[in-house]
This record gives C-alpha cells, structure tokens and sequence, in this order.
C-alpha cells in the first residue's frame, strides 16, 4: 500500500509540474523505438539508445497496442512497475532488518531524487531496477527453502534476464544468485550442484547471446530490427558464426 501510495504521489507531482505525459530526458528517442515496435513490428535503433533496451521496448510493446502511441500510459506503467520494485525492495531488506529499519530503508530509496524523477518517465532504470529486485528476492526463496528450490532459481534467473534485456549491469543481480546458489549447494553435495551449474551456464550463454547481438546493431545511426521468430533465428545464428 506505501508504494502504490507512493507511485500515486509522484504522478500528482508529476501532473502538477506538467510533466505527465511529455518527455523526459533521453525517453522522447525510446517513445519512438516503442511506438514503431508496436504498430509496425520492427524495432529501430536510432543510435541514441546506449544500453541494451530491448527488454523496455517489449515491455512497453502491449501498452502501445492497447493505448496507441500514448506518452501518459507509457509513463504510468513505469510507475506501476517502480512500485513492484519498492515492493520488492521492501521484502528483500525486511529479510535481513526489522520491519522499521525496512520501512525506513526504503523510504530512503522511494524519496530519493533519482527513483522519483525517473519513476514517472519512459526511462529504462526504473524497470531495470524492478526486475533486479524481483530476481534478488526469488533467489531468496530458493535460498530458503527446505532444499535449494530449482523453480524458484529458475525464475529468478528469468527475471535476472530481462532485467539485463533492459540495461546490462542489470546482469549482477542474476549472477549474485547464481554465485550464492552453487556454493551453496557445492557445500551440500558437490553433485547436488550440478543442474543449478548448469542452468546458471545456460543463463550467462542466453545474456552472452543477447549482448553480442545487441551489439552488431549499435555500429549504424539508424537500424531496422525484423523482429519476427524466423529473421531473429537468422541473426542468432549469424552472431554466433561471427563470435565462434
């Protein structure tokens, strides 16, 4: 309830300052990459966006179908999702602290300049921070339960993912889960630690993929993405003979 109150909080800010519903910062070049995904199915990279966002474009993908090529609605949903994340932050310290000393931890992060003026915008950090701590507290459950739980870990993996499809330091959170899972299941049995190895392989190959192919197509100004199943098994294959 304290981070939807919140979240409601900075769009009143927001309204009052005029700032809902126009751009903000770098987010008028991501409008345009998202609108264009969704109404023509092609992502198109105007050398303006430096990290990852492919993950931000899908995300924002059935928004734009739903309200068309609407500043306001893509800005709410970033708010919604931002308080996801203070959820997820709050769950994550109340772990570790009392409930007070989680309360005021993340009130610290909720009234911080940089979570409140970016949380009512269409910029990447807040989503990248939501998802991070999503898969932080997954990896959580899987640490706690009785035995390392593998659904738990692989969502956690899952969400690490697309917290780094969005920007890639994003890629700490899974791979701090990982870490912690395999040493601690190494501990147990070094055998037992053998399918939490190999997922977390798989996941780092899945990142590794994405990053090198997100990476041939930062070289042009302007590049168009087909991003249907058949062109996108193309240029997987086609990255991964140029990095072999």
């Amino acid at each position: 309830l304290l981070a939807a109150a919140t979240a409601g909080v900075y769009v009143l800010i927001a309204r009052s300052h005029g700032a809902l519903g126009a751009s903000r910062n770098d987010d008028w070049a991501y409008y345009r990459m998202s609108f264009r995904l969704a109404n023509e199915g092609v992502l198109e990279l105007n050398g303006w966006a430096q990290m990852m966002f492919v993950g931000h474009a899908i995300l924002a993908w059935p928004i734009v179908v739903l309200f068309g090529p609407d500043i306001t609605a893509l800005q709410l949903m970033v708010c919604s999702v931002g308080a996801v994340g203070l959820w997820a932050a709050h769950q994550i310290v109340r772990s570790f602290l009392p409930r007070h000393w989680s309360i005021f931890a993340t009130g610290c992060l909720a009234i911080g300049p940089v979570y409140g003026s970016l949380s009512v915008s269409f910029m990447t950090d807040v989503p990248a921070f939501t998802l991070q701590s999503l898969s932080l507290l997954a990896g959580l459950r899987a640490l706690r339960s009785a035995n390392t739980s593998v659904p738990w870990f692989a969502v956690s993996l899952i969400l690490g993912f697309a917290a780094f499809s969005i920007r890639e330091y994003s890629l700490a959170a899974g791979l701090s889960v990982s870490c912690v899972v395999i040493v601690n299941a190494w501990r147990r049995n070094a055998r037992y630690a053998r399918p939490f190895f190999a997922m977390a392989a798989g996941w780092l190959a899945a990142c590794v993929s994405l990053y090198v192919w997100r990476s041939t197509l930062s070289n042009s100004i302007v590049t168009s993405l087909d991003l249907t199943p058949r062109a996108l098994a193309g240029s997987l294959r086609t990255t991964w003979r140029a990095a072999l």
